[in-house]
């Protein structure tokens, strides 16, 4: 499994974006998603695991994209 961890945002984030890719990446629900997002918002880091290297560099583009700060987790799995 890898970990990602998201530890921040840009001006501008894409906040329904941001709850719709974690309700598709970290498989929550719409109310914990919303809640994860508000979460970040607050200042804290949000945490999940993918299956594998491909599934978290898509997520990691994705999450960019919408102007979130993601990476993986340095103790996670590397990623070849």
């Amino acid at each position: 499994m890898i970990r990602i961890e998201i530890h921040g945002w840009q001006p501008g984030l894409m906040k329904v974006s941001h709850t719709q890719l974690l309700q598709e990446y970290a498989g929550l629900g719409l109310r914990d998603a919303h809640s994860a997002t508000n979460h970040l918002l607050d200042g804290n880091v949000l945490s999940f695991e993918v299956s594998d290297c491909q599934m978290a560099n898509t997520a990691l583009k994705e999450f960019a994209r919408i102007g979130a700060y993601a990476r993986c987790s340095p103790a996670s799995e590397p990623c070849a």
